[in-house]
Formats: C-alpha cells, sequence, structure tokens
C-alpha cells in the first residue's frame, strides 16, 4: 500500500510492505530506524518514506511491529526547520532531512501519533507524552494512562487522566536553556 501526502512544498511517499514478502538482499539507501520488539518476534511491517521537498529528497526505512492493537505509522514534516517526525509501533524518532541526522530516537510503549501545539511537536502515546521543539530535540515529557484528557494552560499542558493524575508538560521560556521537566500539580 502506498500513500502520499502534500505538506506546503514537501511531498511526503510512504509504501508499506510485509516484512515476509521483501527480497533480504535489496540494497535500501537512507535512514533506517528498527523498532524494538519486547513482545518476541520481530518487526513484521517495513515502511519506506520518501520525503521531497524544496532542497530536501531523503529517504528513511522504518522497520516496526503492527502485531499489537491498532499501532498506528504516523509521519510529520516540519517545513520551516526540514525536520521529519516519524512514529509507529514502539519506535518514534526526529530526523533532519538536510544533514541526515537522526536527532532524537525513543523506544515508546504504543505510539499513538504527532500533533502539533503552541509551535511545538507533541507525541502522544499510550503511557508517555513528549514535547519537541521544532528542531527535533525532547524538551520534556509527562506520564499518562488511557483515557486522558489535554488542554493548554498557561506555560503549557496539562494531562489528566484517572490513573497518573494531573500533569503539566511545561513549554521552555526564552531563556531557557535545559529541557523542563513535568510538574504534578
Amino acid at each position: 500500500m502506498t500513500t502520499r501526502i502534500s505538506v506546503g512544498e514537501f511531498t511526503l511517499t510512504a509504501s508499506h510492505y510485509e516484512r515476509n514478502q521483501l527480497d533480504k538482499s535489496v540494497n535500501r539507501n537512507g535512514i533506517v530506524l528498527i523498532s524494538v520488539v519486547d513482545f518476541g518476534g520481530e518487526p513484521d511491517v517495513l515502511t519506506e518514506l520518501k520525503v521531497d521537498g524544496p532542497g530536501v529528497r531523503a529517504e528513511v526505512v522504518v522497520h516496526w511491529t503492527s502485531n499489537s492493537v491498532a499501532m498506528p505509522f504516523h509521519a510529520m514534516v516540519i517545513p520551516e526547520t526540514n525536520m521529519l517526525f516519524v512514529g509507529a509501533g514502539t519506535l518514534s524518532a526526529a530526523v533532519n532531512l538536510i544533514t541526515r541526522e537522526v536527532v532524537d530516537e525513543k523506544k515508546v510503549f504504543l505510539f499513538w501519533g504527532f500533533e502539533r501545539r503552541c509551535g511545538f511537536v507533541l507525541e502522544l502515546g499510550e503511557l508517555e507524552c513528549y514535547l519537541y521543539n521544532g528542531l527535533g530535540r525532547c524538551i520534556g515529557s509527562v506520564p499518562v494512562d488511557p483515557p486522558y484528557d489535554i488542554r493548554e494552560v498557561p506555560g503549557g499542558l496539562e494531562f489528566v487522566s484517572p490513573v497518573m493524575g494531573s500533569h503539566v508538560l511545561r513549554f521552555p521560556g526564552p531563556d531557557e536553556t535545559t529541557p523542563p521537566n513535568y510538574s504534578r500539580s
């Protein structure tokens, strides 16, 4: 299955393959991300993601597992900074499309998706949510447990869940150089 989307002047083309249908001798160029599987087995899906934009042409290959509950594949490009955010299964990553550097890569427990919030990138997950700046650097995280609600509060985002309680993910101030931690309300 192949999907093509456009974001501004960028085009993302994602092609998904079952691993058992691939010729393992195929030479793959580009950035390779591999999801770690705790529940046994190997990643069962390979996604080739091609990104084309002004002065940018990159390929990211993601090996991930889809054998649990509905775990989506999600890619988000930030055109202003040439950053690509990719998440699937138990993997999330931020990739600089110009330098081809993996700026951040995490093993997560059930990736849900990305959102742009107040000039930042918010990663939603089953047990933890992360906040990134536009350059792909993680600047904070909060523990969560579904169902949880998110609302904007002065200076950050509040996450409320019956199990984990209330936590605020603070936006960094203009003079902050270190990542803020979450705080209990």
